[in-house]
């Protein structure tokens, strides 16, 4: 008996582990469209979203202490810091330039034109809804004609790979810079494509993305910086049509306001969640006497 018994629980044993072993395979050595994403519009939505906005959020482009109005500024006489500036803000006029520092360089996010292109080209095909599709496209379409601007505006010409290129990564190429009319060429046609097909705004759920007139108004501050008068004049006009909603708000002191944080001055609003890095926008953006929301200044 107990011999039949250990052999009972031999083979009960081995049965367990037979279904044990079954193995659902997954291949990891392919990423992207090779694991099927993006498929769907939901896909696309998600890959549009991480491709476009994290550059252009408190942790990307528009960081506090390091981003490009805060550095920007520092190189004027219109923005100061008391703390920092020898080994930050100062190396923009003496000698000891770090390229390679991620509070110095903002060089490095050309990058994300690069994700937008693939992004454009991935999304292009899918089976979905062709309206939300376009727009999708178009809010890429603005992303790179945006950053393209932004890098444009600090650096000059700058390194953009097409898709040809991109579609062959292993393949060693040196992309040379874009000369000046290329660069005019890229930002135009992608702000003004994209401003076709954009909506003036969203429902709040959509609230931060790219509209019409984010897109006009990065084409404005490009003819502006590039001397196309002409142009700048017409795409001021076309700014101030009712469809866009934008007016000066009545109560300047209540921009300031949490209640009044959705408001017609509003052109694009770089999402965050609350109580990220708050610390930092604080000192860099707010007077030192400035009250907090609990009633204590800020110093």
């Amino acid at each position: 008996m107990k011999k039949i018994l250990n052999k009972f629980i031999v083979v009960i044993s081995v049965a367990v582990m037979l279904t044990g072993c079954q193995l659902d395979s997954g291949l990891y050595s392919e990423i992207g469209e090779g694991m099927g994403f993006p498929s769907n519009a939901e896909d696309a939505t998600a890959l549009v979203t991480g491709t476009c906005y994290t550059i252009f959020s408190p942790w990307g482009i528009f960081y506090p202490d390091a981003g490009y109005f805060t550095n920007s500024e520092m190189v004027t006489d219109i923005g100061e810091n008391s703390w920092g500036w020898t080994t930050v803000y100062n190396s923009y006029e003496a000698d000891d330039w770090h390229i390679d520092s991620g509070s110095r360089s903002q060089y490095r996010s050309y990058n994300y034109i690069s994700m937008m292109t693939m992004s454009i080209h991935k999304i292009s095909n899918i089976e979905m809804n062709e309206n939300l599709k376009e727009r999708l496209i178009a809010e890429l379409k603005c992303g790179r004609g945006f950053l393209a601007f932004i890098l444009y505006d600090l650096y000059g010409p700058i390194q953009i790979a097409d898709l040809e290129t991109l579609l062959s990564p292993r393949d060693e190429k040196l992309i040379p810079r874009r000369t000046d009319a290329e660069m005019h060429e890229f930002i135009e046609t992608n702000l003004l494509e994209a401003a076709e097909v954009l909506p003036y705004s969203y429902g709040s759920s959509d609230y931060g993305r790219f509209t019409k007139g984010l897109a006009n108004t990065v084409l404005l501050k490009f003819y502006m910086l590039t001397k196309q008068w002409e142009k700048a004049e017409a795409i001021g006009r076309e700014l101030t049509k009712p469809e866009y909603g934008y007016k000066l708000v009545e109560d300047y002191n209540s921009l300031f306001d949490l209640a009044t944080e959705k408001n017609t001055e509003t052109i694009f609003a770089a999402t965050a969640k609350a109580g990220v890095i708050e610390h930092k926008w604080h000192a860099h953006a707010l007077p030192s006497d400035y009250p907090s929301p609990s009633g204590r200044t800020i110093t």
